[in-house]
């Protein structure tokens, strides 16, 4: 995935870990198959299974926000953090998320993994992104919100090192 590949050393440096990374056009079946999959790899990996992440950009982004309610509907993986960036929350009614039952932009969120969410202020998915995470606070949940202005965000990395490392009560 080279298109991918400088967003995911960047989380692979801001995390201090391994990062996986699924191709552009994967589904919610394609990423609950990767999360299991790295969930029961994670020790051949020299991973801890109690800290994976799901993350994804765009369209990506609703994607691994129904991932994150997927593992919570199934109490596995357990997830250390969801991390949204510029997120679609309209993954709306695609094939895939349908057959699992999940639409992010209006499933209860209670109970599910601490989130990071990046937004631009003029993207279109902006007001999205802020209303998933506002949903996400409402309901208890851990949401550290990053916010850049147009133009900032492509000359500047993500900033994600904090978000990352936090433990669920927000702390470093």
């Amino acid at each position: 995935m080279k298109a991918a590949e400088p967003l995911c050393r960047q989380l692979c440096a801001a995390a201090g870990t391994v990062v996986l990374s699924a191709p552009y056009s994967a589904a919610l079946p394609d990423a609950v198959e990767a999360l299991e999959w790295s969930a029961d790899h994670s020790s051949e990996l020299g991973e801890d299974s109690q800290r994976l992440v799901v993350a994804g950009e765009g369209p990506g982004g609703g994607v691994a926000a129904a991932t994150a309610l997927y593992a919570r509907d199934q109490n596995w993986p357990s997830l250390h953090r969801q991390v949204l960036i510029r997120p679609s929350m309209r993954i709306g009614p695609v094939a895939s998320s349908l057959r699992y039952g999940i639409r992010p932009a209006t499933a209860s969120v209670e109970g599910v993994a601490s989130a990071t969410v990046v937004t631009v202020t003029t993207d279109s998915t902006a007001e999205g992104g802020v209303r998933y995470a506002a949903r996400l606070r409402r309901a208890g949940i851990e949401v550290v919100g990053l916010r850049y202005e147009l133009g900032s965000f492509h000359r500047m990395p993500y900033n994600l090192d904090l978000s990352l490392h936090r433990n669920s009560k927000g702390q470093s």
